[in-house]
């Protein structure tokens, strides 16, 4: 298997692993959401509603940013093997 067949196969199952688990904390936060909304809507309606926004917009952010961060250095690896398997002086360690 070439190292191009190796790196799209793990950016691939990282991708979906990424995505199973932004599916089950959305689920999460969607019926803690549902909760805190069904308790507190008579207090604080406007922070209720505006939590149950900005939370879930926070958890995509800050996973959407791990992945894109793994993914680099995923290619980044693979771009080191790809050159090291080719010969590329530039790369290699002379140590």
């Amino acid at each position: 298997m070439n190292v191009s067949t190796r790196k799209t196969i793990m950016i691939v199952s990282v991708f979906m692993a990424k995505a199973i688990v932004m599916a089950v904390w959305a689920w999460c936060v969607i019926a803690l959401s549902h909760w805190f909304l069904r308790i507190f809507m008579e207090v604080t309606p406007t922070a209720v509603t505006l939590s149950s926004i900005i939370i879930p917009m926070a958890m995509s952010a800050y996973y959407s940013g791990w992945f894109t961060d793994h993914v680099d250095k995923v290619e980044k690896r693979y771009a080191e093997e790809e050159a090291r398997q080719s010969g590329n002086s530039s790369t290699r360690r002379d140590g």
